[in-house]
């Protein structure tokens, strides 16, 4: 009976009662075979369940990745939920790539041993897709730990680099999130200067002299962006500096700029959210007098997710809508493109821009062609005016204004361009502030903001979808 049941090839390998009877060709009886198999230690798919030692249920990432069973255990918290991230990958004793989520999914996989030598890229799940629980994810949060290395040792005391403002957004350049393995945002390779402007645009002096701080930002000093050396006139550049000196661990948690998450309305449960960050290279997120072999390395990454518990009745009711309709989120949905003039131009002239539904509003900057790419010596977030004297919006070949912005820098005549700021931003006679002033503005923080909408008030209320073709010259 034992070697019927034990040989895979054998047609009653692992079966029942029913299946071992023929085996014994009517020399063993039923109840025989029954009590038999109540004693034997080994996984079969009859019920009831005959295993006698002790097993812990392991909820796998796919059927092929049954590894993760050999990962450990993980907790799991009342109001919000942990999701971590681990790299275990500094000592001989520890290789293994972990994926810890809250709910108890795991993956796995093995790297080489050792600090990274190319940048790696963040793709995590948070499985909501067997839960009860739904996502708030304007709560959501990323924490991160990281540290510079200079040739794979620590920096010396003598060394001048610092990282660049909003570490943890400069280190991507792209973030894609789906939903249920569905792609709804992908910010191309521009989710670095997306979340500069938005910084800038929608917080003013207290909120970033305060909460933007645990993001690692300190506002640069006008006119100084290009300082390369930290013990220089850029007070924003030396303080970044300290904050990373000798290797020192840098702890920064803060917002993610995703378009779902700046909306107030739960995910609901059975929706697992994606998110992919890639990383730059570190001559872009690094400020530095001099080209080296400099290296941002991640200590640890982890989420931070509000799960909400809603009443039995709403769960009831949601299951039943979402059968005959799908679920809407109205978000406001922003759009980064980068266009190149080339050297030595003096005009520059661009055709739909915007093609089809149009936008509510417009924020136009320019930034040098090394810096954009990434240089040491070079800051990206220097929005310079390079003696722009003309800028003019259309939309279906009509201006938006009735005359276009005229700057003349080099006679300090810039007044109108920093008032379009003001005005296309929404800031314009209200509490709320930008917080830069008319000198900063030209001396590295020169953008043009344009108000599209039918009513000039760019508010949350909602207007009638326009469609056209914008143009910029």
């Amino acid at each position: 009976m034992n070697e019927a049941y034990q040989d895979p090839k054998h047609v009653a390998s692992f079966g029942g009662v029913d299946s071992l009877y023929p085996a014994g060709e009517g020399q063993v009886s039923k109840k025989a075979i029954q009590k038999w198999l109540q004693g034997v230690n080994a996984y079969t798919l009859h019920k009831p369940v005959r295993k006698k030692f002790r097993t812990n249920r392991v909820i796998f990432y796919a059927i092929d990745q049954q590894r993760q069973a050999d990962l450990g255990e993980w907790e799991v918290g009342i109001v919000e939920f942990i999701y971590l991230r681990m790299w275990n990958n500094v000592t001989n004793d520890s290789k293994d790539f972990e994926y810890n989520l809250g709910n108890g999914v795991i993956k796995s996989g093995r790297i080489a041993c050792g600090y990274y030598e190319t940048p790696i890229d963040i793709s995590n799940t948070l499985p909501n897709g067997s839960g009860e629980d739904y996502i708030d994810l304007s709560a959501t949060q990323l924490h991160v730990k990281a540290k510079l290395l200079k040739d794979n040792a620590k920096l010396g005391k003598t060394e001048k680099v610092a990282p660049l403002n909003l570490l943890p957004h400069s280190l991507y350049s792209q973030v894609d999130v789906s939903l249920n393995d569905r792609l709804i945002y992908a910010s191309s390779n521009l989710y670095s200067f997306r979340s500069y402007i938005e910084t800038f645009l929608n917080y003013g002096t207290d909120y970033q002299k305060s909460f933007l701080t645990c993001e690692g930002f300190y506002k640069d000093t006008a006119g100084r962006f290009n300082e390369t050396d930290s013990a220089g006139d850029n007070d924003s550049l030396k303080k970044r500096a300290s904050l990373i000196e000798k290797s020192k661990v840098l702890d920064m948690i803060g917002n993610l700029y995703f378009d779902i998450f700046y909306q107030d309305r739960l995910l609901l449960n059975l929706v697992n959210l994606k998110m992919k960050l890639i990383r730059r290279k570190p001559e872009f997120c690094l400020v530095a007098p001099a080209n080296g072999n400099y290296k941002v390395i991640i200590e640890h990454a982890s989420l931070f997710v509000r799960k909400v518990k809603v009443s039995p009745g709403v769960l009831l009711g949601h299951a039943k809508v979402v059968q005959s309709t799908s679920a809407r989120y109205p978000i406001d949905r922003i759009l980064c493109k980068m266009y190149s003039i080339s050297n030595g131009s003096f005009s520059f002239s661009q055709d739909n821009v915007f093609l089809g539904q149009m936008l509510k509003r417009l924020i136009i900057t320019c930034v040098d062609n090394d810096a954009f790419n990434g240089t040491y010596s070079s800051n990206p977030f220097y929005f310079k005016h390079n003696n722009l004297n003309f800028l003019c919006v259309y939309v279906d070949g009509n201006r938006i204004s009735s005359q276009p912005l005229e700057p003349d820098y080099s006679n300090d005549q810039s007044i109108r361009a920093f008032n379009s700021l003001l005005v296309g931003s929404g800031k314009l006679a209200s509490n709320k502030v930008i917080y830069i002033n008319k000198e900063e503005f030209v001396q590295g923080y020169t953008l043009y903001a344009f108000d599209l909408t039918p009513d000039l008030c760019d508010g949350s209320h909602l207007n009638l979808v326009n469609k056209g073709n914008l143009r910029i010259e």
